[in-house]
């Protein structure tokens, strides 16, 4: 269906939603965290599935599970939110320590559906667990521990949205409002991650025998859509589909001038030359900056910028050819910049 879409191009309906700002209300919150729960689906239904899949691997029904995992989403969301609104900061990494967190959920996700689809079996035959006790076999107390752990770890997943409300929960100055904010939010997003969790759940236990396979390779498929967006984060060169370059860079006064601009889900490719300063003009049209474009990094020269609407100024020095990649900070929205000799 996704494929189906981004052919058709309706796909961009995914990327409308701006950032937050700082002066919506309450209500409006709750109605954002309903909207934007189309981009939780996409980040972390993964997550949610393997999660729906131990309820069917134990013959049960998934509504416990789901509420479990849920549960777990909006305790984190809402201790975040009143840290943020008592410290006074956003809480996230900075710079490629931001790649941990989905590399390692990424190689969870895959070892999961890995085992889901019978291998590891000497796991199953010992006493061998990964973290958190999410390891399938594991006791029966373990295995629902193990949706609410993930649920609380779910909080500190690099997320577009999930940074606009940590920093609406941020301009609130109190850590009672900034836990009500982001509590509205995540109740905005419950309806549909937990239709999601509980109608693959209903399909799994109907059709047991082929949605397993089914569900694991989606899982594994996710893993690793989720593990190559850490590696991005990281400032590891990834391969991408050719995309429309930019001129060269133009120089003058001694500086190399390269002016791009960002759309909904991409980046433009550009070249410069090594050992010349380069000041790099993003430009971001009106309406088109969203909470997932909104950041650029660029961990190879410590770039890490968050955009206006219109002109961008970044600058910095290329010393070695080859090509650089950058991205969105989450990982997602990917490119590069070639350096020649």
């Amino acid at each position: 269906m996704f494929l189906l879409a981004k052919y058709l191009g309706w796909t961009d309906i995914l990327n409308i939603f701006p950032s937050i700002e700082t002066t919506v209300s309450l209500g409006m919150v709750f109605i954002i965290g309903l909207l934007t729960s189309i981009h939780c689906i996409a980040m972390c239904g993964g997550i949610n599935i393997s999660q729906t899949v131990i309820s069917v691997q134990r013959q049960t029904d998934p509504v416990k599970q789901n509420l479990l995992y849920n549960t777990g989403r909006i305790i984190s969301y809402t201790v975040t939110g009143a840290l943020c609104g008592g410290i006074g900061k956003t809480l996230g990494l900075s710079g490629r320590l931001r790649g941990i967190i989905p590399i390692i959920a990424g190689i969870l996700m895959i070892y999961m559906a890995l085992q889901m689809l019978g291998f590891f079996r000497f796991a199953n035959n010992s006493h061998f667990v990964i973290p958190f006790h999410l390891h399938f076999q594991s006791g029966e107390k373990s295995k629902e521990r193990s949706s609410f752990l993930i649920g609380l770890l779910n909080g500190l997943m690099p997320c577009g949205p999930l940074q606009s409300m940590q920093i609406y929960a941020l301009s609130t100055g109190s850590i009672l409002q900034g836990a009500v904010s982001m509590f509205l939010f995540c109740l905005g997003t419950v309806p549909l991650m937990f239709g999601f969790g509980f109608l693959f759940g209903r399909l799994n236990m109907k059709y047991r025998k082929y949605m397993l396979s089914v569900s694991a390779v989606l899982v594994f498929l996710m893993g690793i859509n989720m593990v190559s967006n850490g590696l991005s984060l990281a400032g590891v060169l990834l391969p991408e589909p050719a995309r429309k370059a930019s001129d060269h860079s133009i120089l003058q006064d001694d500086v190399q001038k390269v002016w791009t601009e960002i759309d909904y889900g991409s980046y433009p490719e550009f070249s410069v030359q090594k050992g010349i300063p380069v000041e790099w003009t993003i430009y971001v049209p009106e309406g088109k900056l969203t909470g997932c474009n909104g950041e650029i990094l660029v961990p190879a020269y410590g770039i890490d910028i968050i955009l206006h609407e219109g002109e961008n100024l970044v600058q910095f020095l290329p010393e070695n050819s080859g090509t650089v990649p950058y991205s969105c900070w989450m990982g997602m929205i990917r490119s590069s910049i070639t350096v020649l000799d």
